[in-house]
């Protein structure tokens, strides 16, 4: 059995680029920036990811309506390999991507007393590929929110 789900939370690192394929499907291509905060020794270090992030259809386009470039996201997804030769050097290039299922708009948290930032994020609504379920929501059965 395998499984390929991941979840990636940062910022976005610039503006969202919207395309569409010769058929007029759409495709949204950003890159998030995600903020690894360490403490080595005495001193606190912070490291930043870039994961690119593909979105189809009708996500995408919502996606590029929605985001803009900072916005604190949530993307869940799956990973994809891509692979090219490049031009110039002619040797074969590769990169791991994510391609979104869900995007949702989150709430920055202030950082706390020892110089990490707070885990809790506040959700805003998510996005997703598929059309919302009335009859699956139970967002207003859940105690905690």
């Amino acid at each position: 059995m395998s499984i390929n789900h991941v979840t990636v939370s940062g910022n976005l690192a610039r503006e969202i680029e919207l395309k569409f394929t010769a058929t007029g499907t759409a495709i949204a291509d950003f890159t998030i920036a995600v903020n690894e905060r360490f403490k080595q020794g005495d001193e606190w270090q912070e490291r930043t990811h870039w994961i690119g992030v593909v979105a189809w259809a009708g996500l995408a386009e919502r996606i590029a309506k929605r985001f803009t470039k900072g916005d604190a996201i949530l993307v869940t997804g799956s990973l994809m390999q891509e692979s090219w030769e490049d031009k110039e050097s002619g040797k074969k290039r590769e990169k791991t991507k994510v391609t979104a299922r869900e995007c949702e708009k989150i709430e920055k948290m202030p950082r706390r007393e020892d110089g990490g930032q707070s885990t809790a994020r506040q959700p805003s609504g998510a996005i997703s590929g598929k059309p919302k379920d009335p009859d699956l929501d139970v967002e207003d059965d859940i105690p905690f929110n």
